[in-house]
């Protein structure tokens, strides 16, 4: 058993650093939208409104540390008024994919939007996902029901929306697919200067080449940003967009 364990942890050090190799290559040369230098402490404001309400984007859950960038990124204009999108709310229901049924017992949907809703709290937040069972509004919030997989589906959810938005994550389907249909039929509904987030995306080699050599050809200023995690080598990456 002993041993067993040792084997598994040296394959996981090894898989991780191949991962991390790879993805600081693809970054050599290119020009920065954020240093990672910069990123927060994970004890910020931003970590502890997403723990509040159990979000897997805080340390809650163990498994993503995104608000160290999020903060450092967002704290500046975090008092203006902006418009916010989040698509990907967190479906409990087992039959949506990637759902988060498991996550934590005191998770409910919507769990980002609420924190997102606090943090910004001079901004209008929308949201969108798949399943119309968690579609709802609150003071500020307003949800949408889409299929990231439709183009029609999308492009009738921002008719409906009918502002252009400053930030956009997606934290929906996290496949090439998806979030590449989605970017597609979404990018020209962020304002100038907005920043265009793609969470979970896979590390392994060719899902990063696939990714980089995609936002290269069409000629948008991207970046790729690798977050180590030690209990997560798989998905703790975001592609970072920013319009000009």
């Amino acid at each position: 058993m002993k041993f067993n364990s040792i084997s598994k942890n040296t394959n996981k050090f090894f898989r991780n650093l191949r991962y991390t190799l790879y993805i600081k290559y693809f970054l050599a040369n290119r020009k920065k939208i954020f240093d990672t230098k910069d990123l927060a402490q994970l004890d910020n404001p931003l970590t502890e409104l997403m723990n509040k309400f159990y979000s897997d984007k805080g340390d809650s859950n163990n498994t993503h540390n995104y608000t160290k960038l999020y903060d450092a990124l967002f704290s500046p204009i975090k008092e203006r008024q902006l418009n916010f999108f989040e698509v990907g709310l967190g479906s409990i229901d087992e039959n949506v994919a990637f759902h988060m049924k498991y996550s934590n017992k005191k998770y409910i949907p919507l769990a980002s939007l609420r924190a997102w809703r606090e943090y910004f709290h001079n901004s209008e937040i929308f949201g969108a996902d798949i399943d119309p069972k968690i579609i709802q509004n609150f003071d500020r919030v307003k949800t949408f029901q889409v299929d990231m997989m439709n183009k029609t589906s999308i492009l009738n959810m921002w008719s409906k929306i009918q502002k252009k938005m400053d930030i956009i994550i997606d934290d929906g389907f996290h496949s090439f697919e998806a979030n590449t249909i989605f970017f597609e039929n979404s990018f020209e509904n962020l304002n100038s200067a907005g920043y265009y987030i793609i969470e979970d995306i896979h590390r392994k080699p060719k899902n990063i080449k696939k990714f980089y050599n995609y936002f290269k050809k069409i000629k948008v200023q991207f970046q790729i940003i690798d977050l180590p995690h030690k209990n997560n080598i798989h998905d703790n990456c975001v592609i970072l967009i920013k319009k000009y």
